[in-house]
């Protein structure tokens, strides 16, 4: 796994910067923008899995309806897993802080309470992004809802990969803080960049662990036709 490199490809290519400034204008359309994003990046999935890493996808305003479709199953097998998810992390948070007027808790035990309920969501969120990384890669790659569905894949997965996709959603997740950071810095502007920036880093993160189980012996996603050569850069 070449972390750090996930970061390195968003300004590979002659138009990597047009690519970031596409990006940033697509998440500045609520919803709509961000099935649009995400169907590009599994776009660049695809291409890169097709092709080799030496072909950088270029964002295409006329395909944006291809990216759509293929952004929309993304989305809604996210929401179907975070509504799977939403009792877990409602138990875990609701319990400590139900704990607070049960037990008329002092000062310290409040305190006490609220740490709890906070690391119980972050390490129940930080399963979900686990967990919905082979979902992901089967919505994006077979362009289906009910194909992401198939639990021998994505138990498959898990088994060959589990140590990387905790690295992995560890990874984004520190990453995450100073890109925010310096995306607020910027007048809050630069938040967009900021958050395609990081987008781009974690699909391409989950290209090279689908990269990682295939070489493991893991099961191929079945792929429809190819994208169009024009949607490609090479070199």
């Amino acid at each position: 796994m070449r972390y750090w490199h996930a970061y390195k490809f968003a300004f590979q290519g002659p138009k990597c910067w047009m690519n970031l400034l596409c990006g940033s204008v697509c998440l500045l359309i609520p919803i709509i923008g961000q099935i649009v994003l995400i169907g590009y990046l599994g776009e660049v999935v695809e291409i890169l899995h097709r092709r080799g890493s030496d072909h950088r996808p270029e964002f295409d305003f006329n395909r944006l309806v291809e990216y759509m479709i293929r952004g929309v199953w993304v989305f809604l097998v996210t929401l179907v897993i975070s509504l799977i998810f939403m009792p877990v992390i409602l138990v875990v948070i609701g319990i400590p802080l139900l704990a607070i007027p049960i037990f008329e808790l002092e000062e310290a035990g409040v305190l006490l309470a609220i740490l709890v309920a906070v690391a119980g969501g972050m390490v129940v969120s930080l399963l979900l992004n686990v967990v919905l990384i082979p979902f992901y890669l089967r919505a994006a790659l077979l362009q289906e809802f009910a194909g992401a569905f198939a639990l021998g894949f994505i138990i498959d997965f898990a088994k060959r990969t589990w140590f990387e996709l905790m690295l992995v959603t560890l990874f984004i997740v520190v990453t995450a803080i100073p890109l925010a950071l310096v995306g607020y810095a910027l007048c809050f502007v630069g938040v967009y960049p900021a958050m395609v920036l990081l987008m781009i880093a974690q699909w391409h993160l989950m290209y090279q662990l689908y990269e990682l189980y295939l070489q493991r012996g893991g099961m191929e996603i079945p792929l429809k036709d190819p994208p169009p050569p024009a949607a490609v850069l090479t070199g």
